[in-house]
């Protein structure tokens, strides 16, 4: 994890700073398999994704700027907080 922030911040701006989290994000992903079986289950559609694959891996969080919409995924044990949130606590 020091790697990568140090990385991030020789990278300098914002787009490079965003490919190197994305990059190392996807570096550490596991590959997992999504069947749409609860959709409509959220109010925006486009979450509903988001909400299958959290639980298909099992996640125990979701991070999100848009945490109302994902109020109802508390049923599936799953907690949703905001990208500052996660920052701050990661500090």
């Amino acid at each position: 994890m020091c790697s990568t922030l140090v990385s991030i911040r020789r990278a300098g701006n914002r787009t490079n700073c965003s490919r190197l989290v994305l990059d190392n994000l996807c570096a550490l992903a596991d590959l997992h398999t999504i069947y749409f079986l609860w959709r409509p289950c959220l109010p925006d559609a486009n979450d509903d994704m988001v909400l299958e694959l959290a639980v298909a891996a099992q996640v125990p969080r979701i991070v999100s700027f848009n945490a109302k919409d994902f109020r109802p995924v508390s049923r599936f044990g799953i907690e949703v907080v905001t990208p500052k949130i996660m920052l701050e606590e990661l500090q």
